[in-house]
């Protein structure tokens, strides 16, 4: 895990190619980048909502993965800690057993998608979304718009990254929180528009 201030989305820790996903930045560098990409394309780009992604992520399926609900199948669709990885990082770690030929990121759209046709939506990095932080789904907004009440120091993060090996990691529902501040290897974003 590489949380440094001598890394960052220039220089993640580890080599990328220019369809990578970018690591390395927090909150406050995505909002910058979002409201370039607004003014650039005069289209109303966001950080997609914890709702949001989680209903793409899944694909319209009811399945443990949206593959399907055999964890095995994982290195089909996502880059995750597997054999390839173990080689470069740790020879001794717990690993999926299957080769995905990425040892860290992976080029964007390199995995088969889901039925929606989105790439990468469990494994490679994991994501910031837009709500604050809450455990649970309790008073939660029932319109798929952003929680902004809770633990706003924190943000939701969705899916794991290519440091996951347990198959709890690879499911459409994984979340966790990750302070807003926060620039890490592992972690990027993905933006979403919404339609007027």
């Amino acid at each position: 895990m590489v949380i440094s201030d001598k890394f960052n989305w220039e220089n993640p820790s580890y080599p990328q190619t220019d369809r990578d996903p970018v690591v390395c930045v927090n909150t406050s560098d995505i909002e910058a980048y979002v409201r370039w990409l607004r003014s650039e394309t005069g289209r109303p780009y966001r950080l997609p909502t914890d709702a949001e992604w989680e209903y793409a992520a899944r694909g319209n399926t009811a399945t443990l993965y949206y593959w399907g609900d055999n964890p095995d199948e994982v290195c089909l669709y996502e880059n995750v800690f597997d054999e390839t990885a173990k080689l470069i990082s740790n020879p001794e770690a717990p690993a999926v057993h299957c080769r995905d030929g990425y040892g860290q990121s992976a080029p964007v759209g390199s995995f088969k998608p889901n039925s929606f046709g989105l790439y990468d939506v469990a494994g490679n990095v994991s994501v910031f979304i837009e709500d604050c932080w809450n455990p649970t789904y309790q008073d939660a907004p029932s319109d798929g718009l952003a929680w902004r009440s809770g633990d706003c120091t924190r943000r939701v993060a969705r899916k794991t990254s290519f440091s996951q090996f347990e198959p709890w990691g690879f499911r459409s529902s994984t979340r966790f929180s990750i302070p807003f501040s926060l620039r890490h290897s592992r972690i990027g974003f993905r933006v979403a528009v919404s339609i007027e």
